[in-house]
């Protein structure tokens, strides 16, 4: 349908076009919590009108080093209260300076929203240190002098035990969980078609990887 107008002699045609309604708006609050060597992420995607949270958002992070490399990768859905949350270890040879995490989400009928968030690391991150505890061996000062004559061998070996019986009986770290619980995750989210190939290889490197250092 078209409507027309006559200005000095000429028709001037004007199409009668569908009005464009733009997409609903999300807002994301970021809450950033370091704790020793370990670095939470929480927050919430809500109705930027309605207030109300917003569940099964895409919510993509990436963690860059003062550098500028990546440190860390994220993929994750809010739950049904619009709530997210994610967390990564700094390692022992982390730069010093500003880090920053750049987070995107996004769901189909809202725009997408990026925010740009910093913390700072003011100093190196300190080395896990295996030697403060004795360890459950109260009698291995002992059982050391006995030994000392047979060999290095057999010293190097007690010496083993007890911080492989050390490690057991504290249990997997705080990092490899994490590492575990993201990578289940993941293979859930490729099942149901909710990450592209790409996003799927790169973020089961980076968790098999952490998985593997945290050991």
């Amino acid at each position: 349908m078209f409507r027309g107008a006559i200005i000095a002699g000429t028709i001037l045609l004007f199409a009668a076009l569908p009005l464009v309604v733009s997409a609903n708006q999300m807002q994301v609050t970021l809450k950033i919590t370091i704790e020793g060597n370990i670095v939470s992420m929480s927050g919430t995607v809500t109705d930027l009108a309605t207030d109300a949270p917003i569940p099964k958002v895409k919510v993509s992070i990436e963690v860059r080093t003062p550098p500028g490399g990546t440190l860390h990768l994220g993929l994750l859905f809010t739950d049904s209260g619009g709530r997210f949350s994610d967390e990564f270890g700094l390692p022992p040879a982390s730069p010093v300076g500003i880090y920053t995490i750049y987070l995107t989400a996004s769901k189909s009928g809202y725009d997408d929203v990026t925010i740009l968030q910093t913390f700072n690391v003011p100093e190196p991150v300190p080395q896990t240190s295996t030697s403060a505890s004795p360890g459950p061996f109260p009698f291995l000062p002992v059982v050391v002098v006995i030994i000392t004559g047979i060999g290095t061998t057999a010293l190097v070996a007690v010496h083993l035990y007890a911080r492989r019986r050390r490690v057991r009986e504290r249990g997997p770290s705080r990092e490899y969980l994490a590492a575990t619980r993201a990578l289940v995750k993941l293979e859930e989210m490729k099942a149901m078609a909710q990450v592209t190939d790409e996003e799927y290889r790169a973020l089961k490197r980076q968790y098999q990887e952490k998985m593997r250092r945290s050991r």
